[in-house]
């Protein structure tokens, strides 16, 4: 049985901005925000500079998660074979999106358990108080749930 106390939970918000941007300035970057002067919710182009190697994205947090996959794999990092794609995000995609129970149905029982486990640590953390997975979940009921996720927010 899992512990469903929650030790610390971290969201990507603007709370944030300050701490990511405070260790990027401590790993030696300089910093610069080009305004942006759309009506759009950003404020604008978040840079950072170090060694002739230059970064930017649209807020400090994504341009500190840039800055550490630099620093780890290096200037060749779209063809670091340390680092082979695994195509982690088609496989996530894959589970949060199927198309029908057919999805789930086409995975073999350790895939199917793996799953189920994942998603009973997942809703455990609390964000979903009304939605329990049970061990026992049949894929189709697993496949109505999944595939209802989100769909309160669009109304």
């Amino acid at each position: 049985m899992q512990d469903k106390h929650v030790i610390s939970r971290m969201t990507a918000h603007i709370n944030l901005y300050n701490r990511a941007l405070t260790i990027i300035k401590r790993k030696g970057y300089e910093l610069f925000l080009y305004p942006n002067n759309t009506d759009d919710r950003t404020v604008g182009t978040y840079f950072a500079k170090k060694d002739n190697r230059d970064f930017n994205a649209e807020d400090p947090l994504q341009l500190l998660g840039m800055i550490n996959i630099w620093e780890e794999q290096g200037d060749d990092w779209w063809n670091n074979p340390n680092y082979p794609s695994e195509k982690i995000n088609d496989a996530l995609m894959g589970e949060s999106y199927p198309d029908s129970v057919a999805d789930f149905e086409a995975l073999d029982d350790e895939k199917y358990l793996d799953f189920v486990q994942k998603c009973q640590s997942f809703f455990s953390l609390g964000m979903f108080p009304d939605i329990e997975i049970k061990s026992d979940i049949s894929r189709k009921e697993l496949f109505e749930i999944i595939s209802s996720l989100g769909k309160e927010e669009d109304k």
